[in-house]
Parts: C-alpha cells; structure tokens; sequence
C-alpha cells in the first residue's frame, strides 16, 4: 500500500514537471523570437544636440554659483569644450543629488 503511494506520488510528480516545463517554453517562445530577431532590426538612437561654449558656460556659472561659489574667468576660459562639459555634468549631478 506505501510502495504503491510513493510510486503514484513519484510518477504524478515527473508528469507535473514535464507538463510545468513544457507551458514555461511555450510561453516563453515569443521572446527568444525577439531576442533572435533584434541584432538585425535597425535601432534608432537619439544624439544630443551638442551644446555650444557660450551654453556651456552658462550653465558652469549656474551650477557653480548654486554651491555658493564664485566663478573665476580665467579658469573658465583655460578649460576646454571636453573638461568644461564634464564639468558641467559633474557639478549638476552633485546638485540633482543634493535636492
């Protein structure tokens, strides 16, 4: 009677598994034919606009003078396009973080 119990309960619990198993595939299917498929479709990702020296500055000045501090010319005018917009992104990450 036990034997017979733990053979029924064995067997039920391979046939649930097999059946678990096959409806987790099949539901699945719809995304790996996308995964399969998105290496070929065409992304289209949106550049920024570059901003210019002049809009760059302003908003140096902006963020510097939001901490309190004065913004010195002649180190405004010695950093480059790269070092005053990584600046820029710095300083306003430091303000987004503050508020």
């Amino acid at each position: 009677m036990i034997k017979e119990f733990c053979a029924t309960g064995f067997s039920c619990l391979a046939i649930g598994s097999i059946i678990g198993y096959a409806i987790s595939e099949l539901t699945r299917q719809p995304q790996n034919l996308q995964a399969q498929t998105a290496p070929n479709a065409p992304v289209a990702i949106a550049t920024p606009k570059p901003l210019t020296r002049t809009e760059l500055e302003q908003r140096y000045i902006k963020a510097v003078t939001a901490f309190g501090f004065r913004v010195d010319q002649a180190n405004l005018v010695a950093l480059t396009d790269k070092q005053l917009n990584d600046e820029v992104a710095r300083l306003e990450a430091l303000l987004k973080a503050q508020s």
